[in-house]
């Protein structure tokens, strides 16, 4: 099924030169995992075996489909799924007025396909969280491929860890595909708000067959796109803070 307004590739990577303005949180290596940090540490609970991400599989990688690094192809961790790439180009045309000189958070994020086209398409932080070490490994090393040296890696047991994530934020847009057998949706809304900057959006990638709970604390979901066996979740926060009235 082909996405709503096409791929979108934004303004590349335009605005990243100025990326020294959200700093680099302290004791944490740009690409790659934080020195000292929870990944460095082994971090929380890792995965009882490997990631298995929604959408369709791509055999021995996944091709990025815009930005900066359109048609290149990353390593997959084993047994994981990478987000389709209809699925991605659907995100990134939603989201393609807001990715310039954004902070992105990538949850669940495999081999980081997600988080590394949006650093393509202009994002000017991102930060990928999986639990399993070997996607850690494998989103460190598709950076590196990629010459994505300011790419943050975490390595967290997911959605309980989040709350380390806290000093590390606010973040703008968050994207989220956990695993198929995932069944914590509520309890991962509950914990994202304050992680959000203001006017921040989330998207959660689950299957169609499913329904996301319309409301979940300070968070209302405000739009649901169906690709096929897919679907991506809106989320806004109800405050005006979380809307971008506040103050």
């Amino acid at each position: 099924m082909k996405a709503a307004g096409g791929g979108g590739s934004g303004s590349g990577r335009g605005a990243r030169g100025s990326r020294g303005a959200h700093a680099v949180p302290k004791g944490r290596t740009g690409r790659g995992v934080a020195r000292g940090g929870p990944a460095a540490r082994g971090g929380a609970t890792a995965l009882n075996g490997p990631t298995a991400h929604g959408g369709a599989g791509a055999r021995g990688g996944v091709r990025l489909t815009g930005g900066a690094f359109r048609g290149r192809v990353l390593a997959v961790p084993p047994g994981a799924r990478p987000t389709e790439g209809r699925v991605r180009e659907a995100l990134f045309s939603i989201w393609q007025d807001r990715l310039d000189g954004c902070r992105f958070l990538d949850l669940f994020a495999g081999s980081g396909a997600v988080g590394l086209e949006a650093a393509g398409r202009g994002a000017l932080r991102v930060v990928c969280v999986d639990q399993d070490p070997q996607a850690v490994r494998a989103i460190a090393a598709n950076a590196a491929k990629l010459g994505e040296s300011l790419l943050e890696t975490w390595r967290l047991a997911l959605p309980a860890g989040l709350e380390q994530l806290e000093g590390g934020g606010p973040f703008d847009l968050l994207f989220a595909d956990p695993p198929y057998r995932f069944d914590a949706f509520e309890p991962l809304l509950l914990a994202l708000p304050p992680l959000l900057a203001a006017g921040a959006e989330i998207a959660i990638e689950h299957s169609s067959r499913r329904d996301l709970p319309l409301t979940a604390g300070s968070l209302v979901r405000t739009d649901l796109r169906r690709y096929g066996e897919s679907a991506l979740a809106f989320y806004r926060g109800q405050s005006p803070d979380l809307w971008g009235l506040g103050g």
